[in-house]
């Protein structure tokens, strides 16, 4: 039998490092190649780091089958999100740290493989499920299977079901105020507490990990966590921007900074909603928060360019 050759690119970047780079160029061709079963990969991984907006690596990797894998009803990992993104499908593998993609042709391949999956909401043009054989399907399934982001398992699986996450609408700090927040030794040692755990988190703990830590603490003091009072976020905010250049620039630390705020307010009894999204072409990512559909440490101009992968 004729083997089928398809490149996938499936590794974008670290989730905790920068989240810029080159255009996208995910390929998907066939051609005849007869070669025994015979996986090659070259990686460019990114250096470990709390940063959230420098240059990231594309890694491609060439599958050559010669035998049509049996097609079989994949489920997405549990901490594995994705969206669709223009043209693009992009996943965040929040145990793993890294974020993959797939073109549109191989996200079309994917129906009927992946529990729950429809290419839909894809701009497919004149790409239709009848272009992809079972051998193309199992392809492009194992590449992502390999990498972990599928799972056969139900007990650590789900049903593909792309986050959805409704717009922010305005900014909790869209009027400027000249005066200066009251700042007490209280606070000042809450955003020290909070920016060395969050510091620590990253350093010692995958985003998995963060995100159920998190999840813990709103359940921990249910019904008391609220997202708060707006007035009362927003002189919490104003405190912790005046804090903030002490310790760090938020200007390239995204993650770092919606973590530390995070920590911050939950001094507070407050949970803001933490949201990652994804750009692409170029490939972006950017972590923000929001509370009531307001965005508190960014604005909405900013993050509206990005489309949610994660809502927590």
């Amino acid at each position: 039998m004729k083997a089928e050759n398809v490149e996938v690119v499936v590794e974008l970047g670290k989730a905790t490092d920068v989240t810029e780079g080159p255009s996208f160029r995910w390929v998907y061709r066939r051609r005849p190649q007869p070669s025994p079963l015979h996986d090659s990969a070259g990686f460019l991984r990114l250096s470990g780091g709390i940063s959230c907006d420098s240059r990231v690596a594309l890694c491609q990797q060439t599958l050559h089958r010669c035998e049509p894998l049996a097609v079989s009803n994949y489920l997405i990992k549990k901490d594995v999100h994705f969206c669709f993104a223009g043209t693009k499908v992009v996943f965040l593998d929040l145990e793993q740290n890294n974020y993959s993609g797939i073109d549109r042709e191989q996200a079309t391949a994917l129906k009927g493989v992946v529990a729950g999956w429809e290419a839909h909401e894809l701009n497919t043009g004149a790409i239709t499920d009848g272009m992809f054989g079972e051998q193309t399907r199992s392809v492009v399934a194992e590449a992502l299977f390999e990498r972990g982001l599928l799972t056969e398992s139900e007990k650590d699986g789900k049903k593909a079901i792309p986050t959805r996450a409704g717009r922010p609408t305005a900014d909790l700090l869209a009027e400027y105020e000249s005066s200066a927040p009251s700042v007490r030794i209280l606070h000042v040692i809450r955003f020290v507490k909070s920016y060395v755990y969050a510091v620590n988190s990253l350093r010692e703990l995958s985003l998995a990990e963060i995100a159920n830590r998190i999840d813990t603490h709103k359940r921990s003091i249910a019904p008391q966590a609220t997202c708060g009072d707006v007035a009362e976020v927003r002189r919490l905010v104003r405190i912790y921007i005046h804090l903030r250049p002490f310790f760090f620039r938020a200007s390239d630390q995204c993650l770092l900074d919606s973590l530390v705020l995070v920590e911050f307010l939950r001094c507070y009894n407050i949970f803001p909603n933490w949201v990652i999204g994804v750009s692409t072409d170029p490939f972006r990512a950017h972590s923000w928060l929001e509370v009531n559909q307001l965005v508190i440490n960014d604005q909405v101009h900013h993050v509206n360019k990005y489309v949610p992968i994660m809502a927590r």
